[in-house]
């Protein structure tokens, strides 16, 4: 009966891909920064790695991922307990979703295996699609700015999707040839960054990652500038 076990148990090893047993990435070569914890992510409803999520230990800079096989490293972390936090994987956007928050307990002396099991609820992306309207904010354009903030900081729902809880921000990208007929910039209150409310007509497309350093999640155009001033505090009132 053991020997049955034995040969049973031996069959089914044989049969996992290689990948799926080994106890490192492949691409994990020395030297990098230690202490160091290494491991694999997969699915807690099907057991299948996840690629493409993105990690943060505790407040640190830096958001390592794991790759398309699952596999992810952690280099130079403190060591002790340690709190990650795990994002959802995002094609189109640099800000995750967080979904999920683990403690492991790094040693100061030799890297630590550490496979997680998280679930993707709530990761799907949204449609990008691109609609005209009007909107009112404000903006400030500048040295690698061209921000736009609209008053109404939902322009469309986006629970249940990994861009759920993110700031609405709106990179212009352009202004149409009759954007600004009849209409002076103000002098703005900042020579550098200068804070205009505005309302305007414009087209607008997203969500993803936009203009500078992908911080817009939306792009726009703005086809007609219908109020332009300076700012006050009570501008979206």
């Amino acid at each position: 009966m053991n020997l049955l076990k034995t040969v049973v148990l031996l069959a089914f090893v044989a049969a996992i891909p290689r990948d799926m047993v080994a106890k490192r990435p492949s691409w994990l070569k020395e030297p990098y920064l230690k202490p160091a914890v290494y491991g694999r992510i997969t699915d807690s409803a099907s057991g299948s790695p996840i690629g493409g999520v993105r990690m943060r230990v505790d407040s640190l800079m830096g958001i390592p991922g794991s790759d398309k096989d699952g596999w992810y490293l952690l280099f130079a972390v403190p060591p002790g307990a340690r709190s990650v936090s795990f994002y959802c994987p995002s094609k189109r956007r640099f800000n995750w979703r967080k979904v999920a928050t683990r403690v492991v307990s790094v040693s100061p002396h030799t890297d630590s295996l550490v496979n997680f099991q998280i679930t993707l609820t709530g990761c799907n992306e949204p449609p990008v699609h691109t609609w005209t309207g009007e909107f009112r904010g404000h903006y400030i354009p500048g040295f690698e700015s061209s921000d736009f903030t609209p008053c109404e900081q939902k322009l469309e729902r986006l629970d249940g999707t990994a861009y759920e809880g993110q700031t609405q921000d709106v990179w212009v990208e352009s202004f149409g040839p009759d954007a600004l007929k009849g209409i002076k910039w103000p002098k703005g209150n900042d020579p550098y960054y200068p804070k205009f409310y505005v309302r305007w007509r414009a087209t607008i497309t997203g969500p993803g990652s936009y203009g500078h350093l992908g911080v817009g999640m939306y792009e726009m155009r703005v086809e007609r500038v219908l109020e332009l001033r300076e700012s006050r505090g009570n501008d979206c009132q």
